[in-house]
């Protein structure tokens, strides 16, 4: 289950996470400062960064009970350390 920090700190901006999961649909993180899309209000969007990489969010949304990050491009790898930043 992904820590959703948003939900403590509305002012958080961005968070060290790591990459716990990959699909089809998006990435999901342990945590996250990302909002998921949910009752009309859409998801945030932002980057994510890893040694050697970075990918655009495109939206984030929560299906099956995972917090999804949608990205654009290649994917971080699972397991990788990630710094996750929101864009206001």
């Amino acid at each position: 289950m992904t820590e959703e920090l948003y939900s403590t700190d509305a002012y958080a901006r961005s968070t060290n996470a790591s990459v716990v999961e990959l699909h089809a649909d998006g990435v999901v993180l342990d945590r996250t400062v990302f909002y998921a899309r949910s009752g009309g209000q859409p998801g945030d969007t932002g980057r994510l960064r890893w040694d050697g990489g970075e990918a655009r969010v495109t939206d984030t949304f929560k299906k099956d009970g995972r917090h999804l990050h949608v990205v654009e491009g290649d994917s971080p790898p699972a397991g990788v350390a990630v710094k996750a930043e929101v864009e206001w």
